[in-house]
């Protein structure tokens, strides 16, 4: 086991070094979620990065390329209205910067291998969809896949290895070999 304490720990994400996880943690005693990282050879205790409010969920995401910061999802989770995409500088500032902030709700947010764009689910059209923003440029939608639900993780990058299951709601039986690319 790599986190020992008795709260839920989860979303595990390496630093680009390789050097650092960094997790969520929830289930303390005055309900506030919490950022952590550790050391990924398990020597030294977690470093608190940041804390929510008690009644703001936090879903960390992933780092950037750069390893300066992490996209978080922040508000009601499991995915629901009130969810949105913050980033987590990892500076010391302990200060969230909103980067997709609107009326639907947005989640599950991995930079691309660059750095330079942001993949997302969204329920904008009133379905879960994938976007593609680029950052700095107000994240104006950019790939749909229509009539589909996608059911994550989703996973983007040239090591990166599993399956992306996607849902045709359009057939009669919504999933067969040929939606899992």
């Amino acid at each position: 086991r790599f986190t020992l304490e008795p709260e839920t720990e989860w979303a595990p994400s390496w630093s680009p070094d390789g050097k650092w996880i960094y997790y969520g943690s929830r289930g303390h005693s005055d309900l506030k979620d919490r950022i952590f990282r550790k050391p990924a050879d398990g020597v030294g205790p977690p470093e608190l990065l940041y804390e929510s409010s008690a009644d703001l969920d936090l879903w960390p995401r992933n780092l950037s390329p750069d390893g300066r910061s992490l996209l978080l999802v922040t508000g009601v989770v499991p995915f629901g209205v009130d969810a949105d995409v913050q980033l987590l500088p990892l500076n010391g500032s302990r200060t969230l910067q909103p980067i997709l902030d609107g009326a639907a709700a947005e989640a599950d947010a991995f930079f691309s291998p660059d750095g330079s764009m942001i993949a997302y689910v969204s329920l904008e059209s009133g379905r879960m969809q994938i976007y593609v923003g680029e950052l700095g440029a107000g994240l104006v939608p950019g790939t749909r896949m229509e009539k589909s639900g996608v059911y994550v993780p989703l996973v983007w990058g040239g090591e990166a290895h599993g399956a992306l299951a996607v849902c045709d709601f359009a057939r009669e039986h919504a999933f067969s070999d040929s939606d899992v690319r």
